[in-house]
């Protein structure tokens, strides 16, 4: 039989229930089911979601990471995905931003009454759940919402401000920094997608009182740091001079050279908490932690390429597909400030702290699986950063697995100094 161990309201716009088990045995597996009694026009009516909570595991074995990031509706429900992920048999999942798009199923964006707005975004968090909800019912997983989750092509949210509107909604609104989107929205968002994990090391809300997430997540000796990159990050065009010509996070003016500016007065990258929550957790081995992952939205480098003669990314949909086995020749390095790898001497900072606790980085967002070395003063000098993405091809089946998993092995994967 079933024993009720919990009970929750359902949040009236992000439509969430959040349920908290204190002093839950990690050791033993468990079945689980959520019922919701919904009063519908005809009478109510109960539903049911099952899943199981596996055992944690131990320290001594491999953890299994399986890694998501921009899930476009391309080949929607995605139904080869839960299959394959399957043979890899992941102790977990982390979805790191872009858990949709804007255009997901067709229908634009509503941006407006706050609830339509609400049900907008809520019927494209459903489509993901539809093709994803068979890995995360019965591993933990753990969500990092990104600039297309809250509606923007690119964000840098300077601490939580209001990204003003009133000539346009694209580039010229992303440019001036914060939120296009109002504060209760993003705040759903965030509920929605990030309620289910461990408390944030500092709960203070930003502007808006939008809330944060920013956490530390220890499960079978690996310790987690869940950052939020684009929350805290100066907007380009506010911190460069106006001669740069800064649009959409790329310079358009050919002759100024940003690798002459690596420190713009003002400009911040993770900002001083979530700094001071870096430095707080790379000095902290406790709860049997025995290796240090950090998971982001992005990269802390910019590693793709653009023709040499474009001056953002905005050419790339358009450029012919390279026939396989041809390597594309005549392209610069890309300078998107997107990336984490702008500011530099912001970036450095960061990549210092992970290298004392020789953590290893997982992120999101960059459309191109690699594996980085960073390097600070030396070429490698710094750790490693893993960006995975998985893009469905229903046209063409997947006859064996594609989905790459990587795995956390005690004593190895680090990267601090002389590598891992």
């Amino acid at each position: 039989g079933w024993t009720q161990v919990a009970t929750a309201t359902i949040d009236g716009l992000a439509r969430t229930a959040e349920f908290r088990i204190e002093g839950w045995d990690a050791a033993r597996p468990a079945d689980y089911r959520v019922v919701a009694s919904v009063p519908l026009t005809t009478g109510p009516e109960t539903f049911e979601y099952r899943g199981a909570i596996v055992a944690e595991p131990s320290s001594d074995t491999p953890l299994k990471v399986a890694v998501f990031s921009c899930n476009a509706d391309h080949g929607f429900p995605d139904a080869e995905v839960v299959e394959h992920v399957a043979v890899h048999e992941p102790d977990v999942a982390v979805f790191l931003g872009d858990q949709f798009y804007e255009g997901n199923g067709g229908f634009g964006i509503q941006r407006g009454p706050l609830d339509d707005a609400a049900l907008d975004m809520l019927h494209k968090w459903a489509m993901f759940g539809w093709s994803y909800r068979d890995i995360y019912r019965r591993i933990p997983s753990a969500f990092i919402p990104d600039d297309h989750d809250v509606y923007h092509g690119n964000i840098w949210g300077e601490g939580g401000k209001v990204a003003p509107t009133e000539e346009g909604w694209g580039a010229v609104a992303q440019d001036q920094g914060g939120y296009k989107m109002p504060a209760e929205w993003v705040n759903a968002v965030q509920r929605s997608q990030t309620s289910h994990l461990p408390d944030p090391f500092d709960p203070t809300p930003v502007r808006q009182d939008i809330g944060v997430y920013y956490t530390v997540w220890t499960y079978g000796g690996v310790s987690f740091a869940i950052l939020e990159d684009r929350k805290f990050k100066s907007a380009p065009g506010n911190v460069l001079p106006a001669e740069a010509q800064v649009v959409n996070g790329w310079i358009q003016n050919p002759e100024w050279d940003i690798r002459q500016h690596p420190d713009p007065p003002g400009a911040r990258l993770l900002g001083e908490r979530q700094m001071h929550f870096l430095e707080d957790w790379v000095e902290d081995w406790s709860g049997g932690a025995y290796q240090k992952v950090v998971l982001s939205q992005t990269n802390f480098a910019a590693v793709h390429t653009i023709p040499a003669d474009a001056t953002s990314g905005a050419v790339l949909p358009g450029l012919p597909m390279p026939a396989p086995g041809t390597y594309v020749e005549g392209d610069k390095l890309a300078v998107d400030m997107d990336s984490n790898g702008w500011p530099r001497a912001r970036r450095d900072e960061v990549l210092r702290i992970l290298r004392r606790g020789a953590a290893f980085h997982i992120a999101g967002d960059q459309h191109l699986a690699t594996v980085v070395r960073h390097g600070i003063d030396e070429f490698d000098d710094a750790g490693f950063t893993l960006s995975l993405i998985h893009i469905s091809e229903p046209t063409r089946p997947m006859k064996e697995s594609r989905i790459p998993s990587y795995s956390l092995k005690k004593g190895g994967g680090g990267g601090g100094g002389g590598g891992g």
